[in-house]
């Protein structure tokens, strides 16, 4: 189900996005996993970041509010 909103525009620049190494960084799992903002089962989410450490930041943020160990989600 597509929702009704409008595309940004952004200035062209590198993105960074944390996803298995050797697959697509735009592959969406399906069922979609839970994300900082969104739960899968209701809407997928794509989170991008303009530097690497945003984005290690954000990984270890969810993996700390989940109480998962970094160790067991690598």
């Amino acid at each position: 189900m597509a929702l009704p909103v409008e595309g940004t525009p952004v200035p062209v620049s590198r993105w960074y996005r944390h996803a298995p190494r050797g697959r697509d960084p735009l592959l969406r799992a399906d069922p979609p996993p839970d994300n900082r903002w969104q739960r899968g089962a209701i809407i997928g989410a794509l989170y991008l970041a303009n530097d690497q450490d945003t984005v290690w930041a954000e990984w270890y943020r969810l993996l700390a509010e989940a109480g998962i160990p970094p160790n067991h989600a690598l």
